[in-house]
């Protein structure tokens, strides 16, 4: 099996986990919403710390008013960090990470609940 099997594999576990609720996602307070594009989500699984963040192109400072970016498209990244968040190590970027991070939004969301607790009130 190549890395990058492994790799896919890996990104595959933790969604499913997430998915059935055995891996917990959570964010954390103090998070700085202005130096991030979006919120990133930390978990630890065995010891170890994870966080999935999506990332947004940056536009060029240099050229204003234009739409011209970096020519990167958004993207996920799965990193492996410390207990305070600083990056230890970035997954690569394989096929999957988009599904996880949803599965994570879904998760931190409560859409579960929510679908839930609709179904039961009465009209």
């Amino acid at each position: 099996m190549t890395d990058k099997n492994r790799y896919v594999d890996v990104v595959a576990k933790l969604t499913r986990l997430t998915q059935e609720k055995k891996l917990k996602w959570e964010t954390r307070t103090g998070h700085n919403a202005l130096a991030e594009e979006y919120t990133p989500f930390y978990a630890s699984y065995r010891g170890r710390h994870l966080r999935v963040a999506k990332h947004k192109p940056k536009t060029n400072p240099f050229l204003i008013n234009t739409f011209i970016t970096t020519g990167v498209e958004e993207y996920v990244a799965l990193d492996l960090v410390n207990e305070r968040g600083d990056l230890i190590w970035t997954f690569p970027n394989v096929a999957g990470l988009q599904d996880l991070y949803e599965a994570v939004q879904y998760q931190i969301a409560g859409v579960d609940t929510l679908i839930q607790d609709f179904l039961k009130e009465d009209d």
